[in-house]
């Protein structure tokens, strides 16, 4: 199945965002995909209202169709493996801090070891359950949206999350199923690592400093990563500071030498010569493609 790109339309904050993805009109996926990679913290759901779908979620392959829900949590190593021309997906995210800030019932806590990995990421949705998701996300947008100065904007806004979360908290017990599956000792060191390196990887960029929090050597480390990914510790992490540099020329009106200090380079001709290895380009040349 050919592979497309999509048009975003989106509100976001800090530690919340809504957006829908539509792969008919063009652009923008890896951006999301680089986001959602260099943040460790977010709690993301994807409904795929069109088309088709599949992710590599914790090094394990899932295929998604019409109506499915996609739940990630914060430090799952993710991957894109396709997404059809037609797809349509309504994503929600958020952090704990964000949620903490709601007056959300006690007995809603209860339900949140549904979304975490102990659960399998997909829940296969009914069609007036996914139609009502969906509108509840596109209420989000669309006040996400508004340009008027409505006083209770925001208020609205939280008060709707808060009926889409409940929503899910409540269909939780009939659409999540335990996760059977077995991780390989293997594969459980590479997630980790994957989740350690996502939180540490602008200051540390020694592969000891890993392999001393993991218990295993340096070598041991980089070897089992490599046979289970195909891609090294070290290209790991080269990965995780290319996307966040990508991220903040694109984004961001900081000079590239304060790109630099944040990614904790020793100096802005360093971060140039590490930018250009990777990217092909020099960061200045990078920004300068911005749209």
């Amino acid at each position: 199945m050919k592979e497309s790109n999509g048009e975003l339309s989106s509100g976001s904050a800090e530690n919340f965002f809504v957006l829908t993805l539509d792969f008919s009109k063009g652009v923008i996926l890896e951006d999301l995909i680089a986001r959602s990679n260099v943040r460790n913290d977010f709690f993301i759901f994807v409904l795929l209202a069109e088309g088709k779908a599949g992710a590599k979620i914790n090094l394990k392959e899932l295929y998604l169709k019409k109506d499915d829900l996609l739940i990630i949590p914060p430090d799952a190593a993710k991957e894109r493996l396709y997404i059809s021309e037609d797809a349509v997906l309504k994503i929600v995210a958020y952090t704990s801090e964000f949620i903490a800030q709601l007056n959300l019932p006690d007995r809603f806590w209860e339900v949140t070891d549904y979304y975490t990995t102990k659960h399998k990421p997909i829940w296969r949705l009914s069609k007036p359950v996914a139609k009502n998701l969906v509108k509840l996300i596109n209420q989000m947008e669309g006040r996400i949206s508004e340009e008027n100065n409505h006083p209770y904007k925001n208020e609205i806004l939280k008060y709707i999350f808060m009926i889409f979360i409940l929503e899910l908290a409540a269909l939780a017990p009939q659409y999540a199923l335990e996760n059977n599956e077995q991780f390989t000792r293997k594969e459980s060191l590479t997630i980790q690592f994957y989740a350690l390196a996502k939180k540490h990887f602008r200051e540390q960029r020694e592969l000891k400093f890993y392999a001393d929090a993991l218990f295993v050597t340096p070598k041991h480390l980089t070897e089992t990563v490599k046979e289970v990914s195909k891609r090294s510790a070290g290209e790991t992490i080269d990965l995780l500071l290319h996307q966040a540099a990508k991220i903040q020329l694109k984004t961001t009106s900081r000079s590239i030498a304060e790109i630099s200090d944040a990614l904790n380079f020793s100096d802005q001709s360093s971060f140039g010569k590490f930018f250009k290895r990777i990217e092909g380009i020099s960061p200045r040349a990078y920004r300068a493609t911005r749209s």
